[in-house]
């Protein structure tokens, strides 16, 4: 409603939909709509993935000839039966046309860039390296592979926004080459976990689980011989990893699930938690 009041004052609306107020739209009619990515997400909800992808195609259902959309290469083929008459951009998530440095490329994942870029070139706004630069330079992104702080040989980093596998995969990626504790838990959504527990890279020490279904994720564990501990909380999860080891660790905060209802009212107060507990020691 604020959105609309402000209509003639703006040259533009940036709008994150979700799965669940696209599933019955009828009137959805973006000038530019982008899909990121697909992957196991809300099946609690969906049930399927095919479900999940019919939501988030509404998106482009009735968009006019003038209108465009804007996809991923690898994601032509899951929603080209929806794309008629509006006007097709593909993009590529994983190449790096435009350039950007390794710097902008910490602030978000280097997909998420590509697609930031593609927009801003067709609403002829695409600015120089240089200003993006000095945009990222002064932006502090919460909760996405966050560092926190460092407490004798030990690396604080909160990355409680990743609630899905594929989010932690991207946020183990910064630390390839050095050991890592990871924290994961919270609620999986439907997801099926197993396999992300199977593909984590062999750099992870420990996996320290914790919450309503620690013990699933435990037992993954278990199945394919990764070190892990089973916990009913975070602090407790968070008190064992601090025992772990002496040798110079990265302590990971990256759940792969959704927030505890009852406990936190979001990922924003879930990870704040998480600050809270490494703060308390630096």
């Amino acid at each position: 409603m604020l959105a609309l009041l402000e209509q003639d004052n703006t040259d533009y609306f940036i709008t994150e939909l979700s799965s669940f107020q696209l599933e019955f739209t009828t009137q959805c009619r973006p000038d530019y709509a982008l899909i990121t990515n697909l992957a196991d997400n809300h099946l609690d909800r969906h049930l399927t993935l095919e479900n999940y992808r019919n939501a988030k195609a509404q998106i482009f259902k009735n968009q006019k000839n003038s209108q465009y959309a804007c996809l991923p290469f690898e994601l032509y083929e899951q929603f080209a039966s929806v794309i008629e008459h509006q006007q097709l951009i593909l993009f590529s998530s994983t190449d790096n046309n435009y350039n950007i440095t390794h710097e902008l490329s910490d602030i978000t994942c280097l997909a998420n860039w590509n697609s930031i870029c593609t927009l801003l070139e067709l609403i002829e706004k695409l600015p120089t390296i240089e200003q993006l630069e000095k945009y990222c330079s002064d932006f502090v992104i919460e909760h996405r592979v966050e560092y926190v702080c460092t407490y004798k040989n030990m690396a604080f980093y909160n990355d409680s926004k990743s609630t899905l596998p594929f989010s932690t995969h991207n946020a183990l990626s910064y630390f390839k080459n050095e050991p890592v504790i990871l924290l994961i838990g919270g609620f999986s959504k439907g997801v099926n976990r197993k396999p992300f527990i199977q593909s984590l890279p062999e750099n992870i020490i420990l996996i320290e689980c914790f919450g309503p279904e620690s013990k699933e994720l435990a037992s993954y564990c278990e199945l394919f011989n990764r070190p892990h501990n089973n916990h009913a909380t975070i602090k407790e999860a968070f008190d064992h990893a601090l025992t772990v080891t002496t040798e110079p660790v990265t302590i990971l905060f990256s759940p792969a699930g959704a927030t505890h209802t009852h406990e936190f009212a979001n990922y924003k107060e879930r990870g704040n938690y998480f600050k809270s507990l490494a703060r308390s020691l630096c």
